[in-house]
């Protein structure tokens, strides 16, 4: 868990993990792997309440007409059973790791679905790590 809240910046203390899914593509700009990571999540609050959603530091991104979804999102979320009508609000986080002796830079995008998709999850969000990472079950305690 700690390592799940590092790599996605989140704080998920008072949120519930519904599923966690990720995929492996080779990264010619690293010269590696790069680990797609989708996280859904059943948020329990009004997402503008909360500071990752909405960064009141104009470190994220607000994007509340769905203007700016990466054609390849669209493509990752249709491919999990996701489509665009489902999508209510998006918005980006950014985020860096080390990989060799460079920090890298990534991005986190967050996507409102309604529940249609799995009954439980009502956000999803994705980060595209430059890193090959692989991510155990978490499980209750």
């Amino acid at each position: 868990m700690e390592k799940l809240t590092e790599l996605m910046k989140m704080d998920f203390s008072d949120v519930e993990i519904t599923d966690i899914q990720y995929k492996y593509a080779k990264d010619k700009a690293v010269g590696g792997t790069r680990t797609q990571i989708f996280v859904f999540l059943k948020e329990s609050s009004e997402l503008e309440s909360k500071e990752y959603y909405i960064n009141s530091d104009g470190e994220g991104i607000f994007d509340p007409n769905l203007e700016h979804i990466p054609s390849k999102h669209i493509e990752d979320l249709k491919e999990i059973g996701i489509e665009l009508s489902q999508i209510q609000k998006h918005g980006v986080n950014y985020n860096q790791i080390k990989v060799g002796f460079s920090i890298v830079p990534y991005t986190i995008h967050w996507y409102q679905i309604d529940e249609s998709y799995d009954g439980k999850s009502n956000v999803v969000l994705i980060a595209s790590v430059p890193r090959k990472i692989s991510i155990s079950k978490i499980v209750d305690e």
